[in-house]
């Protein structure tokens, strides 16, 4: 196991990922595009938004509470490259080559990566919901000596609807994930919330042919992920069932079959008899 390090210093391998957001059976789905490096790193400084609120009373803190709402600040880069200026900011080159800017687009979202460096292993991060804002434009005129001049893009992170903010590499990771970390986004997704239990509102039903009666479905957790349910019956001819409701056809007995949508194999079984 590679020691922790001691000190960290300089700043390096800074790429973007754009950030598309999807939702699927009611859940956020975060994914994320190949990381693009952004070369001539100078400086990066993010203040954490948040922290700590005390309310006063009987002359004490009464009560504390506690929010993490990311980071805001400034990051220092040579110059701003052509995939930033398209990707984010949303320019156009044109036929000739140009690069145009519009105030027609909003910037998109992405995940930033970048690396410090360390006494005995560089520390890689990831902030997963960053905005930046476009530089203005300035310029000095040459002396004695040419100095570079530096572009400072203002980076927010903000909070994934998940509450996912930044992850950043441990001294014990294992080496495939530290040498992959550029290659794509690590995120390991909080695994779904399943059903755990479906109880009907009746376990059994008589009914005469015709006539028609509604089953309740309770499913719990109550926060499970994905609640619908997949009706089904063992006899269409004698009992059909559609969204819980029971309908009786013809004399005889079947099964009505509730299945949680969600793949967790949980169900919950009705016996129906009809009569004519």
């Amino acid at each position: 196991m590679s020691q922790e390090n001691k000190v960290k210093f300089g700043l390096k391998n800074c790429h973007y990922a754009l950030l598309t957001e999807t939702i699927v059976d009611n859940r956020t789905v975060y994914s994320y595009g190949t990381p693009k490096r952004i070369p001539g790193a100078v400086s990066l400084s993010m203040d954490m938004q948040g922290g700590l609120s005390r309310f006063f009373a009987d002359d004490i803190a009464y009560y504390t509470t506690y929010s993490h709402q990311g980071y805001e600040g400034d990051l220092e880069i040579a110059e701003i490259p052509e995939s930033v200026s398209i990707d984010i900011f949303g320019d156009t080159k044109d036929e000739n080559g140009a690069i145009v800017e519009t105030n027609l687009l909003q910037p998109k979202e992405f995940a930033f990566l970048f690396e410090f460096d360390g006494d005995q292993k560089a520390t890689r991060h990831v902030l997963y919901k960053c905005t930046m804002t476009r530089p203005g434009l300035t310029g000095n005129t040459k002396e004695d000596t040419a100095e570079p001049q530096t572009s400072t893009l203002t980076l927010s992170a903000a909070p994934r609807g998940d509450g996912k903010v930044h992850t950043r590499t441990s001294s014990s990771m294992d080496s495939s994930t530290y040498d992959g970390w550029y290659d794509e986004v690590y995120d390991v997704a909080a695994a779904a919330k399943k059903v755990t239990s479906i109880t009907l509102s009746n376990n059994t039903l008589s009914l005469a042919e015709g006539a028609t009666e509604t089953l309740t479905p309770t499913v719990l957790p109550e926060d499970a992920d994905n609640k619908n349910i997949v009706w089904g019956t063992s006899d269409s001819a004698v009992a059909t069932v559609s969204g819980g409701v029971v309908t009786g056809v013809a004399a005889g007995t079947a099964t009505i079959t509730a299945i949680a949508a969600d793949g967790s194999g949980v169900s919950a079984t009705c016996s129906v008899t009809v009569t004519e």
